[in-house]
């Protein structure tokens, strides 16, 4: 089986290794999940795994990101084909994700009549410049989109 691993997937296996999420992680260390990567989201572990909140030594980040090189197929993902300045110059929806770093959301068509998706990008604003982390499209509209208030 191959795969992506989210982040938050990581962390809450590694933090919580008898629960769900930690038999993921189990999985793709023994081999039976073959992780799917670019610089990216390798990125984005070695950042998350760093914060101090999560007290992970750096000796066991940088173990760990060594195996997931090793182990990892290696990919190139596509860019979006929205241009995520778009979405954070004239987003449809901007919310705290957490503080310092906002969410900006914009609908848009998928090419099928009748369905949209939602592009989503994470910028970090407590830094000089703003900083995107992360860009994504999904279809899970309703699980993201927040009602106005």
């Amino acid at each position: 089986m191959r795969g992506v691993l989210d982040t938050n997937v990581l962390v809450s296996g590694l933090l919580t290794p008898h629960g769900p999420t930690g038999r993921v992680v189990d999985l793709l260390l023994a081999g039976q999940v073959v992780l799917l990567a670019d610089d990216r989201i390798l990125g984005e572990y070695i950042e998350v795994l760093g914060r101090p909140k999560f007290a992970f030594r750096p000796e066991d980040i940088v173990n760990l990101l060594e195996y997931l090189r090793a182990t990892a197929e290696l990919v190139v993902a596509p860019p979006l084909r929205v241009r995520v300045a778009q979405v954070v110059t004239v987003p449809d929806q901007r919310h705290p994700d957490r503080p310092g770093r906002d969410v900006f959301q914009r609908r848009l068509p998928c090419g099928d009549p009748g369905r949209d998706y939602l592009a989503r990008v994470f910028v970090d604003m407590d830094r000089t410049p703003a900083e995107v982390v992360t860009a994504y499209r999904t279809s899970k509209i309703d699980k993201y989109w927040r009602a106005e208030s």
